[in-house]
């Protein structure tokens, strides 16, 4: 099976994009400082990064898609290991939720994400009890 893996195990990716949009305008030097990197650091991650495809770009990769990167080779190699830091990042949130009196009412994107994150555990558990290959369908 590891024969078909990918050689890369990432995509191109558009954290920039959400970084732009989830930073408000004036903010990126409290982020910054927060955060223990420089406000120029902040605001090159809201810009296109340079690439082969784009040289004009002035951002530069930024912590999204580094986070994705991460997430991308874990699934290549080591799914569960993928499962285990994306499970800390939702214990995380929901710690930061609380924190800040936002855990009583999901959004519909938050409800989305639980349900299909369900759905996902349903199918594995039914996988676990499914008849083996070429037994009698619906035998118990």
């Amino acid at each position: 099976m590891r024969d078909q893996v990918p050689t890369r195990a990432w995509t191109d990716m558009d954290g920039w994009r959400v970084l732009d949009e989830a930073i408000p305008r004036g903010e990126a030097d409290e982020i910054a400082a927060l955060m223990g990197v420089s406000e120029d650091t902040v605001n090159r991650w809201r810009r296109r990064p340079l690439s082969s495809e784009d040289h004009n770009a002035t951002g530069r990769r930024n912590p999204i898609d580094y986070f994705l990167r991460l997430i991308n080779a874990l699934y290549v190699r080591n799914p569960e290991g993928a499962e285990k830091v994306l499970d800390r990042v939702m214990h995380e949130r929901a710690v930061l939720r609380k924190r800040h009196g936002r855990g009583a009412l999901p959004t519909p994107t938050e409800m989305e994400s639980a349900l299909r994150r369900i759905g996902r555990e349903a199918d594995e558990m039914a996988d676990a009890v499914a008849a083996p290959p070429g037994g009698p369908q619906g035998s118990p």
